[in-house]
């Protein structure tokens, strides 16, 4: 699901809405896995170092998305 808004948005320049109750969770492990490799690649976390944070079961990573704008709502978008 998170692939073709992402696939629509680069299309279109808009993200669809998402269902209620959509699962963010794997948003998390994106861009905890993003992070980690970015920070390896400019030497900042050696590889050992990644992987050993990758294994840890509750990782501190984590996408809130309490919060929402419903589409055409821009002043949704602002951060409050």
């Amino acid at each position: 699901m998170l692939t073709r808004c992402a696939l629509r948005a680069s299309w279109t320049g808009k993200f669809p809405a998402l269902p209620v109750g959509f699962d963010w969770s794997p948003l998390g492990e994106l861009f905890r896995h993003a992070v980690l490799a970015m920070l390896v690649e400019r030497e900042r976390l050696t590889e050992a170092t990644r992987e050993m944070l990758l294994d840890w079961r509750h990782s501190g990573f984590s996408a809130n998305a309490s919060t929402g704008a419903a589409p055409g709502d821009r002043a949704g978008l602002e951060l409050r």
